[in-house]
């Protein structure tokens, strides 16, 4: 897993993979921009597993930490055009899970047909 994930990210500034056991790996990022592009960028799997990531905070034990809730992009298609509305996102986000981010960019500029939003789910259900 290491190799292929290493491989996989391409980190600019490197990544070291710590075995924990029990299902559980810290993955440490040399460069914020690594880490910004892999943990915030996109949902991640590894043979059929999704990656759940948690951000360590200093004092705090990996083998400790409930994983229980990862963000995912999620697109909503085929709305009015007055619906492209951060107050919207916020409602789809809420609706699906918890809202997070909203993607203005791509709207603003006419560039897709969808609304995309980031939203934080628990992976139980």
């Amino acid at each position: 897993m290491r190799t292929v994930l290493a491989n996989l990210w391409h980190p600019l500034g490197g990544v070291s993979i710590a075995d924990m056991g029990e299902k559980r790996f810290v993955f440490q990022f040399y460069c914020d921009m690594d880490f910004d592009r892999v943990v915030k960028g996109a949902s991640w799997t590894f043979n059929n597993h999704l990656l759940v990531f948690h951000h360590l905070k200093h004092g705090e034990d990996p083998l400790e930490v409930d994983l229980l809730f990862t963000e995912f992009w999620v697109q909503i298609y085929n709305l009015p055009l007055g619906f492209f509305t951060e107050t919207i996102a916020k409602q789809f986000g809420d609706f699906i899970g918890v809202f997070v981010d909203y993607d203005a960019k791509a709207v603003t500029a006419g560039l897709r047909n969808y609304m995309r939003i980031r939203v934080k789910v628990d992976i139980r259900q």
